[in-house]
Formats: C-alpha cells, sequence, structure tokens
C-alpha cells in the first residue's frame, strides 16, 4: 500500500459523511504531517468541491476525490525517481490544481519543494541554485489540461552537487525572494518552523478578518512568499479555495462577486486594476467579505483610499514582511487613515531605526529599519549571501530604511539600493513616486538610479499615464508635482512613458530591467 494509500484508508468508508470537526495542527507538526491532514480532508469531502479553479478558459470545480487521487498518483512519481537521490523539488506548475497536489506529494514523499515561476527556463534556474542546495533536482512542469489534475511531467536536473543542508537539518521548503532589484535569491524554511509560521500568520490573518473553513480567494502567483503560505494556511484551515490563473485581474472583481469569497490577499498592482473595474463598488454591499489584506509592495494612497472607501476602514488591512520571515508590521484601515502612509506597528516583532553606527533614532529621524520575531532565528539558516546584516541582540536589517512617527507607527521610505547621495545627503526615491502619483494623471511610477557622465547617480522617472490620460499630459503633471513640492536636486533627470511596467510573478516592478533601457543614457545633471 502506498503512502497516499496508507492516510486515505482509514476514511474512505466515511468519505461522505459531514466534515468533521475542525482542530488545526499542533505548532510542531511536520511537514509530512501537515500534508496527510490535508490529504485525509480532501478525501473526507469526496465529491464535493474542495478547490474553484479559474483561467483564461472558464471555470471548473475539483472534488475531493479527484484531489486525493491525484496526490497518490503523485507520490507514486516521485517514489519512482527515488533512485535519482533528489531532495530538492521545483514546482513549476503555476497556479493550477496540480501546485497544491504536487506540494503536498513532496511533503508526502520526504522531498523538498521549491516554487518557481513556469517561465523560468533550466539554464536560469541552475543560476539562482545556491551552493547548499545538494543535486540532481527535479522539476516538475504541468502536463496535459483536464477537468481533473493531471500528472505532470517530472524531469532531472542534473544540477552539480552542492553543499546540502547542515548537519542535522532539514528545510521544510525554500521560496524565491521577490527579485525586486534583479535576480530573486532563494530562502529556505527549517522543517521544524513550517507549522509554527503558519500559527503565527493566522494570529496575523485573524486581525484582517480571517475565519476558519471560509472561502478563500487564491490569487497571486503561488512562487511569491505571501500567496503561498497564505494558501497554506487556508489548506490547513480546510478553506474552500477559489485559485485564479487571469490574466486581466479586472475579473478578479467578478470572482470575489460570483463566488461570494469571504476574504482574500492581493497586492497593489491586482488592486489598481480591480478598482477600475465595472463592478468594484458592488463589493461594498457584499457583507459576506470579512476582510482583504495587502502586502507585496508599496500602495499609493490614492489606491488605498479608494477601497477603504468601497470596503470600508474595518474591512482593509496591510501587512509589511519579509520572505526571509524577519517580522511583520500591520495596520488596519482605520489606524491608516489616521496614519496615511505608514505600513504599521510590529506584530509580535519588535521594530528599531537604528543609525549606520548601531545607535537608536527618535521619532521623524530617517535611518535603517530592524526587525526581530520569534521566527528571525530562521534567517540563520537561510543561504542569502548578501544584504543580511544581524545586531547581536537578534535585529535583522534586509535593506529597508523609514522612521517612526510620535505614536511608534513605521513608514518606509525607500531600500538600500535605491538611495542617491547627494553631497552626502541622502535621497529616498520612494519619497519622490509619493509626490508623483499624488499628483494625478499618473497610474504608476517607478524611479531607477543610474549613473551620469561625471560618475555620480542620477534618476530616472518612468511612469505609466492614468486611463484616457495623454502621455504627455502625465509627464507634465508629474514634473509640475515634483517641481511644486521637492527641493531640485530631489528632480528626475530623466523621464520616460511607459504603457506598463515588467513585473516579477509576485507583481513587483522588476527595476533591473527598467534601469537597462536607460543603462547608456548621459544624465547630465537635474533638468
Amino acid at each position: 500500500m502506498s503512502i497516499a494509500q496508507q492516510i486515505v484508508a482509514p476514511v474512505a468508508s466515511s468519505a461522505c459523511t459531514a466534515r468533521a470537526a475542525f482542530r488545526p495542527p499542533c505548532a510542531n507538526a511536520t511537514p509530512a504531517q501537515l500534508a496527510a491532514e490535508v490529504t485525509r480532508h480532501f478525501a473526507r469531502r469526496a465529491g464535493e468541491p474542495v478547490l474553484i479553479h479559474y483561467n483564461e478558459y472558464g471555470r471548473r470545480a475539483v472534488t475531493g476525490t479527484d484531489m486525493a487521487k491525484a496526490i497518490e498518483l503523485a507520490v507514486a512519481q516521485f517514489e519512482a525517481k527515488r533512485a535519482t537521490g533528489a531532495r530538492t523539488v521545483i514546482l513549476q506548475l503555476g497556479n493550477k490544481p496540480e501546485f497544491i497536489v504536487y506540494l503536498m506529494a513532496c511533503w508526502l514523499s520526504g522531498l523538498v519543494p521549491l516554487p518557481m515561476s513556469p517561465t523560468y527556463t533550466t539554464e536560469y534556474i541552475i543560476g539562482r541554485l545556491s551552493q547548499r542546495i545538494a543535486g540532481p533536482v527535479l522539476t516538475v512542469r504541468a502536463g496535459a489540461a483536464g477537468e481533473r489534475p493531471c500528472p505532470a511531467t517530472i524531469e532531472i536536473i542534473a544540477y552539480r552537487p552542492g553543499k546540502g543542508c547542515a548537519a542535522g537539518e532539514r528545510w521544510g521548503y525554500a521560496l524565491p525572494t521577490g527579485g525586486t532589484e534583479g535576480n530573486p535569491r532563494i530562502c529556505p524554511v527549517p522543517d521544524e518552523d513550517v507549522a509554527k509560521s503558519l500559527h503565527g500568520l493566522a494570529a496575523i490573518a485573524d486581525t484582517a478578518g480571517w475565519r476558519a473553513g471560509q472561502v478563500q480567494g487564491v490569487f497571486g502567483a503561488l512562487d511569491h512568499a505571501a500567496s503561498f503560505r497564505f494558501l497554506l494556511l487556508g489548506l490547513r484551515d480546510r478553506n474552500l479555495i477559489v485559485l485564479t490563473d487571469l490574466p486581466d485581474a479586472e475579473r478578479l472583481v467578478d470572482v470575489m462577486l460570483d463566488e461570494r469569497i469571504g476574504w482574500t490577499h492581493l497586492t497593489p498592482v491586482q488592486m489598481a486594476p480591480m478598482a477600475r473595474a465595472p463592478r468594484f463598488r458592488e463589493l461594498g454591499s457584499a457583507a459576506w467579505i470579512s476582510g482583504i489584506l495587502h502586502t507585496s509592495a508599496r500602495c499609493p494612497r490614492p489606491l488605498k483610499r479608494a477601497w477603504i472607501d468601497v470596503l470600508g476602514a474595518d474591512r482593509v488591512t496591510e501587512l509589511y514582511s519579509f520572505t526571509e520571515m524577519a517580522g511583520a508590521t500591520i495596520i488596519s484601515g482605520r489606524n491608516w487613515l489616521d496614519h496615511p502612509g505608514s505600513v504599521g506597528k510590529g506584530f509580535a516583532t519588535q521594530v528599531r531605526v537604528l543609525d549606520d553606527n548601531g545607535a537608536a533614532l527618535p521619532a521623524f529621524e530617517v535611518g535603517r529599519v530592524f526587525l526581530r520575531s520569534g521566527l528571525s532565528r530562521s534567517l540563520k539558516h537561510s543561504f542569502m549571501v548578501s544584504g543580511v546584516e544581524m545586531t547581536p541582540s537578534g535585529y535583522y536589517f534586509l535593506g529597508d530604511y523609514g522612521w517612526v512617527d510620535e505614536d511608534g507607527f513605521l513608514y518606509i521610505c525607500g531600500i538600500r539600493e535605491r538611495i542617491v547621495d547627494d553631497a552626502g545627503k541622502p535621497i529616498y526615491v520612494d519619497v519622490i513616486e509619493d509626490c508623483i502619483v499624488d499628483a494625478g494623471g499618473v497610474a504608476d511610477v517607478c524611479i531607477t538610479v543610474c549613473s551620469r557622465r561625471t560618475g555620480d547617480a542620477g534618476m530616472v522617472a518612468h511612469i505609466v499615464p492614468g486611463p484616457g490620460v495623454r502621455a504627455a499630459d502625465a509627464l507634465a503633471s508629474a514634473r509640475s508635482a515634483c517641481a511644486d513640492a521637492l527641493a531640485r536636486s530631489m528632480w528626475p533627470d530623466l523621464w520616460k512613458a511607459h504603457k506598463a511596467f515588467p513585473r516579477s510573478t509576485a507583481g513587483k516592478v522588476v527595476r533591473a530591467q527598467l534601469s537597462k533601457q536607460v543603462a547608456d543614457a548621459e544624465l547630465a545633471g537635474p533638468q
């Protein structure tokens, strides 16, 4: 009898019975135990839908029986590859039911899943893998589409052997970081921290309207940390998952209304087109929506206000966190209205703003943002070789600069890679971006830092005009906003209009690609 059959067998005879009383797995559960519980839940639900999937071709409901059987087949596939010695499995399945199938099968088979975008080539993947991943590795790519989850294609990458885990160390999964400034880095999560991190995430989600057993929307790319972890939390809590793979984010409003989704996690890049959807304002009267949580990137203040105006301040919450789980801050819509632009206060996290010498800074002074949480120790297992700094007392700095106000609310004003030195005085480009987008006529803005001919740093402002706004008018509005509100040293050197920005699967602007477009430009100085 296979591993999956052993798990499903005890509940097969009662597969059509009512759902068992829910009790989440304990904080010490292993990934294999979590996967076993999810698989048993699927088997209990038998012919009932446990997953709704939307893509460009339409909607399909996937039953518990379909999922449980598919997991059993996937476990058998991994068993057939056991002789390869592979420990890491790269899941390139996108937002498909098969992603959940092979994720559960990985854990049931004692393997380490690493979600990555389906667009990544084998050569690109090899370039991202750290020496601490021992080769070879397996890649799982989607097979032929069908009404039920279909077997995927599993291939072996002959990746050169690395050092692997440290003695006595086991990884539960690994995730790529957002890759905003360039190539994503790989961050592993220790086996023992998988369930613990879900308990911590549940506490955060509870403040944002989370309810176990609800209808949950999973709209973001599953190789992004927030989408991946909230999917895990939904599976743990036996939610009915509505998983989407839609090219047009405006359609997410229809999905939320038609499926009566009670809770979802969104990114600003999804929120902007959703706010333009014809039925957007209907969300305000949808009483079944208990909350939305947004994260992943800075949300423009006009966009945030538009969502609060429709849903109400009590149903919009923002989370500031990291793939590396260094800590988190959270802010409700009501608190945000009192502290616009803030990312909130630490949630089970201590926040410190320090200068370059490690001294604490008073309110309103900009410095390096350090975080410490109960899971911060996971960073010690991470193989992010650059960009992480730790104090002797266990606070981590991952590159963000910011300040706190007199009430202790944190504001982020830039990351290390996007700070321009102006005769020894730092210029934070996020401040310039806020000024431009608040002026109107601009849907999106991104400032990249380039080198002038003189050798010092210059700035290029990239903008996306608002709906129905000509590029020339949007550029004029942006220039005027900078001239009215900012010192001349903060004016961008060059301006470029775009139809859209290149983005990662997490929805973040890939600034490195924008920078390449002007890498050879001659930046003489502020215009």
